[in-house]
């Protein structure tokens, strides 16, 4: 079973610019491929999401599909079928422009995407060979990334073969992938709160800037966030490797072996973590408890949450896919969705 690899395969051979991706086992109506297209030609990071309906599909072979006088929809008029099923969510989300963070996981089966966004987001994960959420997983990446999500509810999509058809198999392999599926999407929904544990992809990445801190309050600073009641995170010292080699060799002792902990790392917090979706910044003079989490609860459905110090220095939260908009557009992450001031006090932060 390798859908992942069948898709990243025919996007390495397409030709042309945009990408549409549909299940084998599905027709689509006339101009299904240009209302996909007509968002592509416009904004390079989009996802369009496609709508199917399940339909029985018995006694249908491909010549009733050639030969038939009128539209799909003509032809399956009189069969059974199944609405297509994120309807409730888009109404809830109203066609995913609210502020809903979940909104990746209505993409499945039929979508659309431009070929050099497909490549920056990584394409499909090969190591998915059960069925399902390789899709969910893929535009959880596109998600955090900055896509924006946009359902071209029309033409639709028919789906051979009613919802029910085959799930119990299905459910079983969704099951039996659930914890792959938890290491890779950083969301409460696909993961459990407890502590203790840790993932592949965390939830926040917490970067502690080391400045001309000494090295017992960098220290501190790290072992604050490390015991914050907020545990699936992992914390980066940012601190010059050219400075003082004695204060990087203490930090190195203390906090290399520590699987969340990077000392000087040599990438960005965005590009060695891109599909995290809390990016963390704070000096290694503050002194707080529990600050991500408080940080987290102030920053709300916002984009960016921060609190300015009396020195200057500011603690911030911002989330990922307002980062990936900016850094690929020139802009400030700001400018994709409200910003928020907080009040150190309301942080608890001591000097």
């Amino acid at each position: 079973f390798g859908l992942a690899r069948a898709r990243n395969t025919g996007a390495r051979e397409a030709a042309h610019s945009i990408l549409l991706f549909l299940d084998c086992d599905t027709l689509v109506e006339a101009g299904w491929m240009a209302a996909h297209a007509r968002w592509h030609h416009f904004v390079s990071d989009v996802l369009t999401l496609g709508f199917r309906a399940h339909v029985s599909a018995d006694r249908v072979d491909a010549e009733a599909i050639r030969s038939r006088p009128g539209t799909l929809r003509e032809l399956f008029a009189d069969r059974p079928a199944d609405p297509p099923w994120v309807d409730p969510y888009l109404r809830r989300t109203n066609d995913l422009t609210t502020r809903a963070d979940d909104v990746f996981r209505v993409m499945a089966g039929m979508f659309g995407v431009g070929r050099e966004f497909y490549r920056t987001v990584g394409g499909m994960d090969e190591s998915f060979v059960r069925w399902g959420q390789e899709d969910t997983e893929f535009a959880y990446r596109a998600y955090t990334r900055g896509a924006l999500l946009a359902p071209v509810r029309a033409p639709l999509s028919w789906h051979q073969g009613r919802w029910a058809e085959g799930r119990e198999a299905k459910k079983r392999d969704a099951r039996l992938q659930w914890g792959k599926v938890a290491n890779l999407i950083a969301h409460p929904r696909y993961r459990g709160s407890s502590s203790g544990r840790s993932y592949t992809v965390p939830q926040y990445v917490v970067t502690v800037e080391a400045g001309p801190c000494p090295a017992d309050q960098v220290a501190e600073a790290t072992r604050n966030v490390l015991a914050d009641r907020v545990y699936d995170l992992v914390v980066r010292i940012e601190i010059d490797e050219d400075g003082d080699g004695e204060r990087l060799e203490r930090l190195r002792c203390e906090f290399g072996p520590d699987p969340r902990v990077r000392v000087a790392p040599d990438r960005s917090a965005l590009d060695e973590f891109p599909s995290s979706p809390f990016h963390v910044r704070l000096p290694a003079s503050v002194t707080a408890r529990d600050l991500v989490h408080r940080l987290h609860a102030r920053l709300g459905d916002a984009a960016v949450a921060a609190a300015l110090l009396p020195d200057g220095a500011g603690v911030s939260i911002t989330r990922s896919w307002a980062l990936h908009r900016a850094r690929r557009t020139g802009a400030n992450p700001a400018d994709f969705g409200e910003a928020r001031e907080v009040p150190p006090r309301k942080l608890k932060i001591a000097r």
